[in-house]
């Protein structure tokens, strides 16, 4: 029987101006839709996922308050591998960051209005 196979990805966030590390930068990692764990960038600005095994559609979604969010999506990580990545983050205003807010707020009004639940009890006559 094969060994399974591993991947970490380790690098640093940096400032994008000044190039200088960020620290308690949040790294949400997904596989597909859901949520694989969540890691946070050290004093240093380093960030290590700690082995994983080997999926297809990661996605990394980077965030730190002030600073602009980003996605970084992998197709299919090979086995037994390590990669290095640095990540720059710009730095936005407090309008730009209030605006990404208020939109993120109406998408998910907007989402959780669209979803229609079953009702019990309500019965659909079928037409055979």
């Amino acid at each position: 029987m094969a060994d399974a196979q591993h991947c970490q990805i380790k690098g640093k966030v940096l400032e994008k101006k000044s190039m200088t590390t960020l620290d308690s930068v949040k790294i949400e990692i997904y596989e597909g839709s859901l949520m694989y764990k969540i890691i946070y960038s050290d004093q240093g600005g380093r960030f290590d996922t700690k082995m994983f095994q080997v999926i297809s559609n990661v996605s990394f979604r980077i965030s730190r308050q002030g600073y602009e969010r980003r996605v970084i999506r992998f197709n299919k990580l090979r086995g037994n591998n390590v990669i290095f990545m640095d990540i720059s983050l710009r730095k936005i205003t407090a309008e730009e960051e209030s605006k990404i807010l208020r939109k993120e707020e109406k998408k998910h009004k907007t989402k959780s209005k669209r979803k229609k639940y079953a009702r019990p009890g309500k019965r659909i006559l079928l037409p055979f």
